[in-house]
């Protein structure tokens, strides 16, 4: 991943998809624990095929946001739902996001940025998109680069997305294309994608681009496989959240109320 200044980041050695042979700081076995068990979780409450095969970005992408931060979308899947803390998943067909509703999608999501760093709070703002209005992107981009706005911005596409990351880094915004179904390769960028944002460094872009139907993989089967490969105790662990999920289906008694992980914005139209 390159950054403002034209230097690479620690996000962009080795850039392809493909996961590293050996544990990096940030792939530590308590954050592939809580990875492993939030893909397993949505990809149960997930149907439909395309939602599924973006688990591979959204879990990683919304796995560590805090309480504060907010993410703007068009449309809410299962594993948004679940992980902003719902307990009864949808079950939705994903329809693109209308060329004519990523612009307003764009100026909110800028707008909330906008205010939070102005309020120094640390918090992030995440966009979920699936448009590939060049237009609108760059204009986006460009603001978001120029005031170093708190926010990831990842576009959700199939092809045409070579360019918009062009425009981006032009722009001088940290930004790079990543398989949309590779978990972990999410999964690093975002660990240092989301310190540089709330530490002021500014947005990144990232083009998370679906291969062709007939080349797609399973997210969770792929992650385990990782996992597998690197010694990390999988079976144990879907074992454990096995459990778990039998634990959820009986019914709380006298539960407090907790802190959503994440507030959410739809932008529908």
């Amino acid at each position: 991943m390159t950054d403002a200044n034209g230097t690479e980041s620690e996000m962009a050695k080795g850039s392809s998809s493909k996961p590293r042979r050996k544990r990096s700081e940030n792939l530590d076995l308590e954050r592939m624990r809580r990875l492993y068990h939030a893909m397993l979780r949505c990809s149960r409450a997930t149907r439909n095929s395309t939602a599924r095969m973006r688990l591979g970005t959204e879990v990683p992408a919304l796995l560590d946001l805090r309480g504060g931060d907010l993410l703007v979308t068009s449309e809410i899947t299962p594993a948004i739902q679940l992980l902003a803390g719902g307990r009864q998943p949808l079950h939705v067909r994903l329809t693109p996001t209308s060329a004519s509703s990523l612009p307003v999608q764009l100026g909110v999501a800028s707008g909330i940025a906008f205010r939070a760093r102005a309020e120094r709070s640390k918090a992030l703002v995440t966009v979920f998109a699936n448009a590939a209005d060049r237009a609108s992107w760059r204009e986006s981009l460009r603001v978001a680069a120029e005031h170093k706005l708190p926010a990831l911005f990842f576009l959700f596409s199939s092809a045409g997305v070579e360019q918009l990351v062009a425009d981006a880094q032009a722009a001088g915004v940290a930004s790079m294309m990543v398989d949309a179904s590779d978990s972990v390769a999410v999964y690093r960028i975002c660990q240092e994608a989301q310190v540089r944002a709330r530490m002021g460094d500014g947005p990144a872009f990232i083009a998370a681009y679906a291969p062709r139907s007939s080349a797609r993989t399973n997210p969770l089967q792929t992650l385990a496989a990782f996992l597998r490969e690197h010694k990390y105790p999988v079976d144990e662990w879907e074992t454990g959240s096995s459990r778990r999920s039998v634990s959820r289906r009986r019914p709380a008694r006298g539960r407090a109320a907790t802190t959503l992980p994440f507030h959410v914005i739809t932008i529908q139209r």
